[in-house]
């Protein structure tokens, strides 16, 4: 015990003198005021941070922030390391009625990056977005004041492209060097939108990605934290409007994980303190494997001369040497050999419940009295069928998540959006850890974030997985692609085909559905009724429960109500996330054919009225409104 209390010491010098950035992970889907810290105007409220809080109703101009309380470590100064990053948030921005009319949005919101806690800039209302004081005349920020944002810009202000866009900023508000322009009926009033903010600090490149509507928009371009900011930055959020204009931007949930990149294989120039920390580190190995070696020692000496008794086999210490039984015991054969079951009833009572010791996951374990063993008291356990705590349920679920990592990467992560164009269960494999590998790319299609639909040359896809809308209009899009995932999750989850025979009592020649009648069950508040027989009702039920929903989400007959993947995703992985309030009905979509089809054609959103190769969607339900957020009690 000595020697590892001194290997202890050892490594805690080590770990004392050599200093790495650290890294920084965070998931909050419900905000609170000792993990964010709300400036001005901002407000936290109901687990949601609401930038401008109420002050915009009285049409008075607002601004407010919202900080992550902890210093986040950017880069290192001693080793040099700078750390990467990614930043997931789902957030929305709404018009706001003012003086009985509905008043012009404004100005917009940021994500952005500033040395630790920043004082906010005096004037920094309408399109400064709380960021930048508008007194500077558009010169570059600089010491405290410097700051590296993405805004979501919602008004025309004289240094911006448009009044709808994305744009990275640097130290200025001015975004004309890097912006995406959007469409006019993007960002206000658009539901809950998605947008990742991701940075290499192997190729400084900083990645935004922005789902809005089932459509996403990438902007990139290539920035040198380092030489930006300090070492300890804080992150956040922020927004601004002016008296004139009525809108509310609402943070729903925030995640971030900082990562440091892999050391190369060249060595830093040798010095007094790297020395010494090989030394030390030599030293506290050498050490650690004594130490290791006199502890097992000591643990077999004291096992040979200690003589077991029955409390010591009862607690568990069943090994060879705390019984001291020979091989010869188990008669010719070397190791255990099999006991015939009725020995073993015999030795337990036929398994008596007095006799019972305890129940885990996987069983039973009962005391037992074993002639065969010299009369000994030993532990029997019994292997229930069908009662493991790692069964079929498990391996579902986590398939399910899979399936949804596989598809993020398509639509969002790799550089150009893939429409698979045939999502099914037979078309998802597995390795020997049940991981989901997604397969069959026969049908799928390359095109750019941003650009989501592509006219098919004949309709292509499996029935029952394919989206109606496709057989009218010929076109695959990712919202195409999330209507077979949600499909896809129904069958997982449920166990029944998309469409089959009907089953025993049903009307003659009614086809079953699956959709339909899972989206029955949900309505009637009897989700969990979907859950496959063959689980025996061993399952979570909250993950049957929200695989159902988020399957209908997907699989919702509006395209425009489907939710973009990575918003499935999170609901998949979060037992916080706000799910939307689905129609207790299905509603019915009806689709018009399009008048004229190219043999190749792309779109900036996922709908056009009006147009030779465009398409209209009319959802006919008793609630046909965006769906409304809501809060869910956890279980």
């Amino acid at each position: 015990m000595a020697a590892l209390r001194l290997c202890s010491c050892f490594w805690l010098l080590l770990c004392v003198h050599v200093r790495h950035a650290t890294a920084v992970s965070f998931d909050h889907v419900y905000f609170s005021s000792g993990d964010f810290r709300a400036e001005d105007d901002a407000k936290i409220i109901d687990g949601r941070i609401d930038l401008l809080g109420d002050k915009n109703f009285a049409g008075c101009r607002a601004r407010g922030r919202a900080l992550y309380k902890p210093a986040v470590q950017l880069w290192e100064g001693a080793t040099g390391e700078v750390a990467s990053f990614t930043a997931t948030f789902n957030f929305t921005i709404q018009s706001l009625p003012l003086d009985g009319r509905r008043a012009p949005p404004g100005h917009g919101m940021a994500f952005f990056i500033a040395p630790y806690m920043p004082e906010m800039p005096q004037e920094s209302y309408e399109g400064c977005l709380g960021l930048f004081d508008e007194t500077a005349n558009l010169t570059n920020a600089s010491g405290s004041a410097r700051f590296v944002a993405v805004e979501f810009d919602t008004h025309r202000d004289p240094w911006d492209p448009s009044s709808r866009h994305i744009g990275i900023d640097v130290n200025n508000i001015d975004s004309r060097g890097n912006f995406r322009i959007l469409p006019d009926t993007s960002l206000v009033d658009a539901g809950v939108m998605s947008s990742t903010v991701k940075y290499d600090s192997a190729t400084t490149r900083l990645d935004v990605f922005l789902s809005v509507s089932g459509t996403t928009y990438k902007l990139s371009a290539t920035i040198d934290l380092r030489s930006l900011l300090p070492d300890q930055v804080s992150i956040g959020f922020s927004a601004a409007t002016g008296a004139a204009f009525g809108s509310n931007h609402t943070v729903l949930s925030c995640s971030f994980q900082s990562t440091l990149p892999t050391r190369n294989g060249t060595a830093p120039p040798s010095t007094w303190s790297t020395k010494l920390s090989a030394g030390v580190a030599a030293a506290a190995f050498l050490v650690l494997l004594l130490g290791v070696a006199v502890a097992v020692l000591l643990r077999r000496a004291s096992r040979r001369n200690r003589q077991p008794d029955d409390k010591d086999m009862l607690a568990g210490d069943m090994t060879p040497d705390s019984l001291d039984i020979d091989d010869d015991e188990f008669g010719s054969s070397a190791g255990p050999r099999p006991i015939p079951y009725a020995n073993l009833a015999a030795a337990t009572r036929n398994f008596a419940e007095e006799g019972k010791l305890g129940q885990g996951g996987s069983g039973s374990v009962y005391r037992g009295h074993m002639k065969e063993l010299g009369g000994r008291d030993v532990a029997i356990k019994v292997f229930s069928r069908g009662a493991s705590s790692e069964g079929r349920k498990e391996y579902r679920y986590q398939i399910i998540l899979g399936l949804a990592s596989a598809v993020l990467y398509l639509h969002q992560e790799w550089d150009q959006c893939v429409v698979h164009g045939d999502i099914k269960p037979s078309n998802i494999m597995l390795d020997e850890s049940f991981n989901t590998k997604l397969g069959d790319f026969g049908l799928s299609r390359l095109i750019d974030h941003g650009m989501s639909l592509q006219t098919m040359s004949g309709m292509a896809g499996t029935p029952g997985y394919l989206d109606p809308e496709c057989v009218i209009t010929g076109k695959a899009s990712t919202e195409s692609d999330m209507y077979s995932f949600g499909v896809t999750l129904l069958e997982i989850v449920c166990g029944r085909r998309p469409m089959a025979p009907p089953r025993d009592g049903a009307k003659d020649g009614q086809v079953f559905r699956l959709l339909e009648w899972a989206w029955d069950l949900y309505g009637r508040g009897a989700a969990i009724d979907a859950a496959d027989e063959r689980l025996g009702g061993v399952f979570d039920r909250w993950e049957v429960e929200r695989v159902v929903a988020v399957g209908l989400w997907a699989a919702h007959p509006d395209p425009k109500m489907r939710p973009a993947i990575r918003q499935a995703a999170e609901a998949l992985q979060s037992r916080k996330f706000r799910m939307p309030v689905l129609p207790p009905k299905m509603p019915v979509a009806v689709y018009l054919q399009p008048f004229a089809a190219s043999t190749m054609e792309y779109s900036d959103t996922t709908t056009t009225v009006g147009s030779s190769t465009g398409r209209t969607t009319t959802t006919q339900s008793s609630n046909t409104s965006m769906p409304a957020a809501v809060s869910e009690e956890l279980d």
